[in-house]
């Protein structure tokens, strides 16, 4: 038995099969070694040239319009986009996967008209300095500072999203749409535009919230600021816009005594009301200011009769079609409402006050009162209601103006939130602020929001080019490595 073992202890080793065992591990580990450091080097050198977006929503790429708008940059145009923390190792299950890749994309097609860098300012804090000597800007780790000229637009990672409203008033929130583009390009063109004002929200009154509405306005250059009721309530200098947002109770005596100081000054201002928890309230104090501007909103809502318009079988909720002179304010030419009030022109004598349509009826609608105890009265009114009236002074350098909506489905953050920046209606309360406020002498750029995580593909994306690079990278360069590499594995082992 011990003459075997020691039989077997002296038999010669198989060395062939020990160098090809060798040989297949090194092998192995070299091809490790060879795949790691080709895949970094690939992604740093041609990573940002090698990446394709052939998604249907484009949720990578920036849009046509922006690509437009920025070689329309003069070519000496430098902007900064500075993202106040670092930059993220891991995009997954993280809404900084909407915005990283698109802001390389802004880097990649602008010619060097933007660039984009990440700095933490908990390590390097000389940044908001270098960004904002005045301290002007209250820039905060994890915004996005658009810088240019030594102006500042902070972009805060959740404004471009927009939020399911229900899930927001219990504390969660659920994004309903990738608002990623529209909050950069709006920001880069009002940074570069010189435009600059200022919105009042008035408060106090029992309003809607008017945080999608302030995100819009922001997205076109405003600040924007509340204004709460009180016995010293004054609208500062430096109001460009006031806004009063579906008030449920009316004004004061010192709100309507203000107001009617600032439209003799030339103040501008944007009114949206509903006949919905507030069936009593008439707004005679709010109708004073506004017979001013030869407006009144009417204490009834209006129905529906024309099938073709009703949205449900009430009637109460029904599309509303545009006047031919606001045509250019949307490609749409109908758009949602409900629970709205009739707007009609006063009596008010003095030929200088214009007046006009802007959002009305179908001819069959009517005009129903519903009294205390919700008991409806319906009249026999069949006509064209104005939901929506413009008013203005003619005649003046800078005259007053006015939008007044009977419904406040174009800037409620309810409506908004469900709808989302797309929408006809949004598009349509945004162009409103851009003509009252003469931001279209300014720019004119029109950004869309886009879907969240839509994973189809669009075949017409495809292009010669990108299509070529894929071709020949798993056409010609994939197969001619693994034919060298079966090569040399081939020869080695016929040596062995």
């Amino acid at each position: 038995m011990s003459n075997a073992k020691n039989n077997k202890k002296s038999e010669p080793k198989d060395k062939r099969k020990q160098s090809l065992k060798l040989y297949s591990i090194g092998t192995i580990i070299i091809l490790v070694v060879i795949v790691l450091v080709s895949n970094i080097l690939f992604e740093k050198v041609l990573g940002k040239h090698m990446s394709f977006d052939f998604s249907l929503s484009n949720q990578n790429s920036i849009s046509q319009e922006s690509i437009d708008f920025i070689k329309g940059l003069p070519d000496d145009t430098k902007i900064r986009i500075v993202g106040l923390m670092d930059r993220p190792t891991s995009l997954n299950n993280n809404p900084m996967r909407y915005i990283v890749p698109l802001l390389d994309d802004y880097a990649n097609k602008s010619g060097g008209k933007i660039t984009v860098e990440y700095v933490n300012p908990e390590t390097y804090p000389s940044i908001l300095k270098e960004l904002d000597r005045e301290n002007v800007y209250d820039l905060k780790k994890d915004q996005f500072a658009v810088y240019y000229q030594g102006k500042v637009i902070a972009v805060e990672p959740y404004d471009c999203f927009t939020y399911d409203s229900t899930y927001a008033q219990q504390g969660y929130m659920f994004p309903t749409a990738n608002a990623v583009e529209y909050s950069f390009t709006n920001a880069i063109a009002n940074i570069t535009s010189g435009f600059t004002a200022k919105a009042y929200f008035v408060t106090g009154l029992q309003c809607d919230e008017s945080t999608q509405l302030k995100h819009i306005m922001s997205s076109l250059g405003f600040e924007t600021a509340d204004l709460a009721v009180s016995d010293s309530f004054a609208i500062p200098d430096d109001c460009d816009l006031l806004i009063i947002n579906n008030p449920q109770t009316d004004i004061s005596e010192k709100v309507k005594t203000v107001m009617s100081d600032y439209i003799n000054n030339g103040g501008d201002f944007i009114v949206a009301v509903n006949f919905y928890n507030n069936v009593g309230e008439s707004y005679p104090k709010l109708n004073a200011v506004l017979n001013m501007m030869n407006l009144n909103i009417d204490n009834y809502v209006i129905r529906e009769n024309d099938a073709t318009y009703a949205l449900d079988q009430t009637g109460f909720a029904a599309l509303i079609t545009r006047t031919d002179n606001y045509t250019l304010f949307s490609s749409s030419s109908q758009f949602r409402s409900s629970y709205s009030r009739p707007v009609r022109a006063y009596d008010n004598p003095y030929s200088y006050i214009k007046t006009d349509a802007v959002l009305t009826t179908s001819s069959t609608a009517t005009a129903v009162q519903i009294d205390e105890n919700n008991n409806v009265h319906e009249f026999e009114n069949a006509k064209t209601y104005n939901v929506a009236m413009y008013a203005t002074y003619e005649g003046m350098s800078d005259p007053p103006c006015c939008y007044v909506f009977g419904t406040s489905d174009f800037t409620s953050d309810s409506y908004i939130s469900s709808y989302g920046y797309n929408d006809a209606n949004v598009q349509f309360i945004r162009n409103c602020i851009r003509d009252i406020t003469g931001l279209n002498d300014y720019n004119n750029v029109q950004i869309q929001s886009k879907p969240l995580d839509d994973y189809s593909i669009d075949s017409t994306k495809v292009t010669s080019s990108n299509a070529s690079v894929m071709t020949i990278v798993f056409m010609v360069v994939v197969p001619l490595a693994l034919v060298v590499v079966a090569a040399v594995v081939y020869n080695k082992r016929k040596n062995l």
